[in-house]
């Protein structure tokens, strides 16, 4: 199986890439990143991979290349407390 990828920071449309060649491009999808199945032909085909059960699979087993065990979140974390 392949997919297409929204890249967000190019705005770009990649792929089609095989669940292999993701292994070899971490810090490419993160559980918000938008995929779709090659293929697919309709807007409501492109989903988070956070609900392509065998890319949450992938991306829990690889990491991404910011941290390997754990996605960074969208709004920065407060300092320590002193």
């Amino acid at each position: 199986m392949r997919f297409w990828v929204f890249d967000k920071r190019t705005k770009k449309i990649l792929g089609p890439y095989s669940l292999e060649r993701f292994k070899s491009m971490p810090g490419l999808l993160t559980l918000d990143t938008k995929v779709a199945p090659e293929g697919a032909t309709r807007v409501h085909d492109w989903r988070k991979v956070k609900d392509v059960p065998i890319l949450k699979t992938l991306l829990d087993a690889v990491g991404t290349a910011e941290n390997p065990e754990l996605i960074e979140p969208d709004e920065p974390t407060p300092p320590p407390k002193r």
